[in-house]
């Protein structure tokens, strides 16, 4: 995740007082980045905002996944990813199998999330 802004100014006043002003969000841009890294290289980088929902998910692997594979991995590849909800739905699950992409599952509280 790439912050565009923080703003971390706290100003205290009562909040009686006529200037009183409602703190404002203490990072109100983010920018969503998903990619793949590999020692072959990286995926193409996929730029979202907002929450992103499985059905997101599975595209972002169709368009930028799929075919890195298919073009650096000829010989054959492992994909590893943490236990994101988005990445053990069952339609991630048979997008995965049916595109036949080695999919290594990670225990619960696996290395990779920490």
């Amino acid at each position: 995740m790439i912050e565009l802004e923080v703003h971390t100014l706290q100003r205290w006043q009562k909040k009686t007082c006529r200037f009183f002003k409602a703190p404002a969000a203490k990072h109100p841009m983010k920018l969503l980045l998903w990619v793949g890294i590999s020692f072959r290289g990286a995926t193409p980088i996929c730029i979202f905002n907002g929450k992103m929902r499985n059905s997101d998910f599975i595209r972002i692997l169709d368009r930028n996944l799929l075919p890195f594979i298919k073009k650096a991995f000829l010989d054959g590849h492992r994909l590893i990813m943490d236990n994101d909800k988005k990445h053990t739905y069952s339609e991630t699950k048979k997008w995965l199998e049916s595109n036949k992409i080695n999919h290594w599952p990670t225990p619960a509280q696996s290395p990779i999330e920490l």
